[in-house]
């Protein structure tokens, strides 16, 4: 009879041990759960490093996690509450008090939400760029896509902090361009992306670095190479008779710009997820370029395309040759051009 008794109370304990714990704890706490994610994503990260860029350090790269109406600031282990940057659930890099942080949601958020803003900004939420991550057929976001996600944005401080928007800056001074005619360009540019011929051409670019990629000999790469930058300077002549010279300047930055900074984001992304064995999920990445976006997210995934290709066909560290320039980025499309050349 004491033995019964006694396993009663001791269950008894346990049960308000654990009724306890759920009334005190606070879902928007970072706790181990937050913690161990992060430190999966500086694991992986130090895995993709020596294989790319050898200087990203994630511990050295302040990552801003949303959770609820709090917000948790970790850098170097050290973990710091304070109230949301950003009026919007993001995925992002942006600027705050001098620092460049890296924005991501909480797993908890993610989950709960699917899709998302993402992209990186200059200073102000309005400028942001939109990309959606979406996980419909998913009720959670899978553990190594959201530390994929986490090594996105903080691979977008580790660009900033190299060349921040150096490539727009230099085109807006060779243009002397002001900012109302550059906003009028940005415009033209949007409508542009819906022009039938060249969203054709864009699509032909996609499709030829997705050939290029499964391609079996150097012979067949270098001749699709050649067909793609037909078809990219056949399409930019178009765009200059449209724009004209400026106009033509500016959207070529725009597109050197976005392959450059999303393009590298989104491929480090895809390694991580190889790096993970996720097949699945790398090869919807890679269905990109079979269906192209219409709008800015092309240059994600076009970006991406060339950054796969010169893993395959280009030269061995060709990583370490972007955003160190000690005059200007080196954009991807010069890298691919050294590669045809070098052939």
């Amino acid at each position: 009879m004491r033995k019964r008794s006694f396993i009663l109370i001791y269950c008894l304990i346990g049960i308000l041990l654990f009724l306890t714990y759920l009334f005190i704890s606070d879902p928007t706490q970072f706790n181990e759960t937050d913690l161990f994610y992060h430190k999966d994503a500086i694991k992986l990260s130090k895995e993709l490093a020596r294989e790319t860029w050898r200087d990203f350090d994630l511990t050295q790269i302040p990552v801003a996690y949303r959770k609820g109406d709090r917000e948790y600031l970790v850098i170097n282990d050290q973990v710091k509450a304070r109230k949301p940057v950003l009026p919007v659930l993001a995925a992002t890099a942006f600027l705050v008090d001098g620092q460049i942080q890296a924005f991501v949601p909480g797993k908890t958020e993610m989950d709960r939400i699917g899709v998302l803003v993402e992209g990186v900004t200059n200073g102000s939420v309005e400028e942001i760029f939109i990309q959606r991550f979406s996980f419909a057929e998913e009720d959670k976001v899978p553990d190594s896509l959201y530390l994929a996600v986490i090594l996105h944005e903080a691979f977008h401080v580790y660009q900033l902090e190299q060349w921040g928007f150096k490539l727009l800056e230099n085109t807006r001074e060779l243009t002397n361009i002001s900012e109302k005619e550059e906003k009028r360009i940005e415009e033209q540019l949007i409508n542009l992306t819906k022009d039938q011929h060249i969203s054709e051409w864009y699509q032909k670019e996609a499709d030829l670095l997705f050939r290029i990629l499964n391609a079996e000999t150097k012979e067949k790469v270098l001749f699709l190479l050649n067909e793609f930058f037909d078809i990219r300077d056949t399409r930019r002549s178009r765009i200059k008779e449209l724009l004209g010279i400026k106009g033509y300047m500016i959207a070529v930055a725009y597109e050197r710009f976005y392959e450059l900074m999303e393009g590298t984001a989104t491929y480090f992304m895809v390694t991580a997820l190889q790096k993970k064995g996720e097949e699945e999920l790398m090869q919807q990445f890679l269905k990109r370029l079979e269906h192209l976006e219409k709008d800015k997210n092309r240059f994600y995934t076009l970006g991406m395309g060339i950054c796969l290709v010169l893993d395959k066909w280009g030269q061995k560290g060709w990583h370490q040759h972007l955003f160190k320039s000690e005059v200007e980025p080196i954009s991807l499309e010069e890298l691919l051009h050294k590669m045809l050349k070098a052939n």
